[in-house]
């Protein structure tokens, strides 16, 4: 069951939502809040995997918490639309209207368990650290080789490749993506797409952004790495593949 806390000013409303909250077998409540301040009060203590809450509050606003707790999943829960494209920007898992719709409850959680079941694959999954072989990367006349184990991702970049190494400025190499990909011997490196290879024993955690791309956090990376469609399915496809046949924790 994910742990889960419910915030909105309004007391009807929270109490309805509440109640969706209690009545999901998948959902645990541990908490309700009656403003955003409140809700960052318990959090500590509660310990949520997510926080169903409204837009507009007194004080701070739903999305000025969802930006406080990045590390929480967020479900939106208001009475305005005007409110979604801001909701994406904090990487919202859904956006519920008021009146809340049960059949649209139930697809937000659906989404939620999702969202939650492939993060606790990623960790399940993640490989151990690259061993000690090494990629050449040129800048101007010099020539640098670099551990495997420090490469964060690898982006084609014509007929080269930038490389993206832990806390560092991104290199370019004198080899090919394919090049580089093969020199590599596969775990814990994985092709994306045409474009894209990343170290998953970097990968830290990810959000969903506009329902179909990804933003990758990564050990070592300071701010994330935004991928489109297509790498963001094959992601979630191999992260898919490893919670079958186990038994989510």
């Amino acid at each position: 069951m994910l742990k889960v806390i419910a915030v909105d000013d309004e007391p009807s409303a929270l109490s309805d939502i509440a109640d969706r909250i209690r009545g999901d077998d998948r959902l645990r409540l541990v908490g309700t809040a009656l403003s955003a301040v409140e809700a960052l009060e318990i959090i500590p203590q509660r310990k949520p995997q997510a926080l169903f809450l409204d837009v507009q509050m007194a004080g701070m606003s739903g999305l000025e918490l969802a930006q406080a707790t990045k590390d929480l999943k967020v479900v939106i829960v208001s009475a305005y639309s005007s409110h979604a494209l801001d909701a994406f920007e904090v990487d919202a898992i859904d956006y519920l209207l008021k009146p809340i719709n049960q059949s649209r409850f139930q697809e937000a959680v659906n989404r939620l368990v999702k969202a939650v079941d492939l993060e606790a694959a990623l960790i399940r999954a993640r490989p151990s650290r690259a061993d000690s072989s090494t990629t050449l990367v040129t800048a101007g006349r010099d020539r640098q080789l670099i551990p495997a184990q420090d490469i964060i991702a690898v982006l084609a970049d014509g007929d080269y490749a930038q490389i993206i190494p832990a806390n560092g400025r991104s290199m370019l190499s004198g080899l090919s993506l394919k090049q580089i990909e093969a020199s590599l011997l596969g775990e814990p490196f994985l092709r994306l797409d045409r474009s894209t290879l990343i170290n998953l024993s970097r990968l830290k955690s990810f959000r969903t952004v506009d329902r179909v791309k990804m933003r990758l956090f990564c050990d070592g990376l300071d701010g994330s790495m935004l991928i489109g469609r297509k790498a963001a399915t094959t992601l979630r496809n191999h992260l898919a593949a490893g919670l079958k046949g186990k038994t989510p924790e």
